[in-house]
């Protein structure tokens, strides 16, 4: 069987209306269907970037409270060893 023989069978075939009826609405929906899917990989790239977005934003307030304890305590230590070498200097 050649290609040439395939070509003269296609031009026997008949295509109805209700053959192009259907074909479109399948194209249709297919479409529809593509449609949908770009919405909800949209939607969901939306929501993890505002999940990563929410995520570093508590890491650096976790991150500025630490930091805020932190000189919090080395305040209060180095006000510790001021008092003491100031008694230490008026005792000597």
């Amino acid at each position: 069987m050649t290609i040439y023989d395939l070509l003269v069978d296609l031009e026997k075939l008949i295509i109805s209306k209700e053959l192009i009826i259907s074909a479109a609405g399948a194209h249709q929906k297919y479409v529809t269907y593509l449609e949908k899917q770009k919405i909800c990989i949209k939607n969901k790239t939306g929501g993890e970037k505002r999940k990563l977005l929410t995520e570093s934003v508590e890491d650096l307030k976790r991150k500025k409270k630490h930091l805020e304890d932190d000189i919090k305590e080395l305040n209060k230590t180095s006000d510790d060893y001021s008092e003491k070498t100031g008694k230490v200097a008026i005792l000597a």
